[in-house]
């Protein structure tokens, strides 16, 4: 990562949250995402790439945010949040498929001459929809992160209290729970991607709540590396799917090789997922969650199988 582009960090929710508090971390989240973008659009055309992968990140913390109080907020004002990180997301998606595609097609050992690279590179570039980014680009994020603070202030907290908190990461740690069982029974690759989105709203959701000294961080430590070795697996089926429509094929041996050199990367990291899979859900998502929630309210141990 550049020296100049940060991560954000999150501000965990107190344990007595409230609907104004959740609203503060939001707020907080976004004026981090809003100073690297303006960083970006002053800075020089190397560090677009890490600035549109953080900002892609920092809306997917958002939006395990909103799942986090949905049940607390109105449908319409729900909708409205999720769609206002969607829209950030999505105006800079192609530039981000792009560069993770070339990243993974540098990673594979299969020799290619200068000239068959750039012309594969050429064609995965003409194949991504908007896959440039410059100036503008950063400076329309801007504006949306603005709008999206706007919503924030329209919104009405007053409902929102912190069994409507614990009630929904449970859920999302069943449902990932119930996703990898499915991916695991029948191979369904559909499956696979939604599991990977859900732990990856897991592992977020869970940092909203989880300070760094948790005892909770042995296991949710391994949420990153599973939701990365599941998004590598996206990226391969991704490039797979997208060499075997290009316009202008390459020597067929060759365009083999790179399937297959892809296809064994895909399954080094379907191993790697299910033995960090196994040690996650040892233990039901419930009772974790249930902990976690226990540990974030303060709750003394001997009470902490008793419900919320």
């Amino acid at each position: 990562m550049s020296a100049v582009v940060n991560k954000s960090r999150q501000r965990i929710l107190s344990a007595d949250t409230t609907g104004q508090e959740v609203r503060h971390s939001a707020s907080n989240l976004i004026a981090q995402t809003r100073e690297r973008l303006n960083k970006g659009c002053s800075g020089p055309p190397d560090d677009y790439d890490e600035v549109v992968h953080q900002t892609r990140v920092d809306m997917k913390r958002l939006r395990s945010l909103w799942y986090l109080i949905q049940p607390g907020l109105s449908t319409q004002e729900a909708a409205k949040l999720h769609q206002s990180a969607q829209r950030v997301a999505s105006s800079l998606s192609g530039a981000r498929d792009l560069s993770v595609m070339l990243t993974t097609l540098g990673t594979l050992s299969t020799e290619l001459s200068e000239d068959t690279l750039a012309a594969i590179q050429a064609e995965i570039r003409r194949c991504v929809d908007n896959a440039e980014v410059d100036r503008v680009a950063l400076e329309s994020a801007c504006r949306m992160l603005d709008q999206m603070e706007h919503q924030l202030g329209a919104v009405d907290w007053s409902s929102l209290m912190r069994w409507h908190i614990a009630q929904r990461l449970t859920q999302t740690g069943r449902k990932s729970h119930v996703l990898y069982r499915r991916a695991s029974r029948v191979a369904d690759v559909d499956a696979l991607h939604r599991w990977r989105k859900w732990v990856k709203v897991w592992m977020y959701q869970l940092q909203w709540l989880v300070p760094e000294a948790s005892p909770a961080k042995k296991w949710m430590d391994l949420l990153k590396p599973l939701g990365s070795s599941l998004g590598n697996i996206h990226d391969v089926d991704i490039l797979i799917e997208l060499l075997g429509r290009m316009a202008e094929p390459q020597d067929r041996r060759i365009r083999m090789a790179l399937v297959k050199d892809l296809q064994r990367q895909r399954q080094q990291n379907l191993i790697r997922v299910h033995e960090l899979a196994d040690r996650i859900y040892t233990k039901p998502p419930g009772r974790r969650c249930r902990n976690v929630i226990h540990q974030w309210l303060n709750v003394p141990r001997e009470y902490r199988y008793c419900s919320l």
